[in-house]
């Protein structure tokens, strides 16, 4: 039994607890105690003056994907040689020794989900993981965990030189094709049943959009704009698959954050510390989180790593938080909702009996910028503790 104990717990799901200890037995949460319910064979982890949070949680990245500090040479979170590499999977790039796990680690982010970007109509499967491990198989929580689709611009920028793509109307009509012949496939597979001659034969390219139709995962869809969202929604009524929006510059926009709440849309907003260099990033603004927030839209925050560095997952919340955002909303935002838009809640982002035991503890209020990740624990074994000064 490991007792981390003597700090201040924010349960997240149960309230802050002062002076309480976590226990952990076999890499899962316990109980949280107060001290004169402590277990006297216990292993202790001293937390004294610190906050105990369950780890952070990035609800989108491409972390270990790309190669920090390798430059293009090891960039594999886009195979833009097509609109459409819905077929390929993270886990085929992932590399488990890139630092970025390090970073994570010593900011207290204990889960990730990391795939392809959006440059493509549809990019490819993700994948939820851990950010420690020695091999791809020993970080994995959950795979596929979404196809990753972007709409908007990316795509026509990327492919109108090559005579592919030139509107929005293109992007969703290659999505809507592709869409529409899933739905047929799925329509085989229920007419033949259990009998195995009229089972059809399996396409490869296709099965992603049909794991999307059968609800196997979300579609996560990259929407900047408003109009994008909206046509998000549009594909939902047409086709009816599970959605997670990302990115949502546009997301605080007149009558689109009371349609996500009232349809419980999960919607990943950010990374918003970048400039408005853009269209699509004019109404780029840290309050959208709060805006979405305060209508009930059910919000997680990202990095969207590396388009921003993974380590600054808190200061994207705290940066909210400064804009309107409420604060426990923000630190819900990197645990428990984070989990909840990765289908991951019964799992992760709450100090509750039974959960991973995936903790973090900060010196001081996690959402000052001024405080430190002392240590991070990932299955209750410490991956990442500061050095003394």
């Amino acid at each position: 039994m490991l007792a981390i104990a003597g700090g201040i717990v924010h349960s997240i799901s149960d309230g802050v607890k002062p002076d309480h200890a976590v226990l952990v037995r076999e890499g899962r949460i316990e109980a949280v105690v107060s001290p004169g319910e402590l277990p006297s064979d216990s292993e202790w982890l001293d937390a004294a003056g610190g906050i105990v949070l369950p780890g952070l949680i990035d609800a989108r990245t491409s972390a270990g994907l790309f190669g920090d500090g390798t430059g293009f040479q090891n960039a594999d979170h886009e195979e833009i040689t097509d609109p459409d590499t819905a077929w390929v999977r993270a886990i085929d790039a992932l590399n488990p020794a890139d630092s970025v796990f390090a970073d994570a680690r010593e900011a207290g982010i204990t889960t990730l989900l990391t795939g392809p970007g959006t440059t493509n109509v549809a990019g490819g499967l993700s994948a939820v993981i851990k950010t420690a491990g020695d091999t791809v198989d020993a970080m994995l929580v959950r795979e596929p965990a979404g196809l990753q689709i972007g709409l908007g611009r990316p795509p026509v920028d990327a492919y109108r030189a090559k005579n592919k793509l030139w509107t929005r109307m293109g992007v969703v009509g290659l999505l809507r094709e592709r869409l529409t012949a899933a739905r047929a496939y799925v329509s085989r597979l229920e007419r033949a049943g259990s009998d195995p001659d009229k089972v059809p034969e399996d396409d490869f390219r296709l099965a992603p959009y049909v794991g999307v139709l059968r609800r196997q995962y979300a579609a996560r869809v990259r929407v900047a704009s408003a109009e994008d969202a909206w046509t998000a929604l549009r594909l939902v009524d047409e086709f009816g698959f599970d959605l997670v929006l990302e990115q949502l510059t546009e997301g605080h926009l007149a009558g689109l954050p009371e349609e996500l709440a009232r349809r419980g849309v999960p919607c990943v907003v950010g990374p918003m510390m970048k400039g408005s260099k853009t269209l699509e990033t004019k109404e780029l603004t840290f309050r959208t989180a709060s805006v979405l927030a305060d209508a009930a839209v059910p919000i997680a925050l990202c990095t969207g790593h590396p388009s921003r560095p993974v380590h600054l997952l808190a200061l994207e919340a705290s940066l909210a938080v400064r804009a309107g955002l409420d604060e426990e909303v923000a630190l819900r935002a990197i645990t428990l909702n984070a989990a909840a838009a990765l289908g991951l809640d019964d799992r992760l982002g709450s100090i509750e009996p039974g959960k991973d035991a995936d903790l973090v503890i900060f010196d001081g209020d996690p959402l000052l910028p001024a405080s430190q990740v002392t240590h991070t624990l990932i299955g209750g074994k410490v991956v990442y503790a500061a050095q003394a000064a």
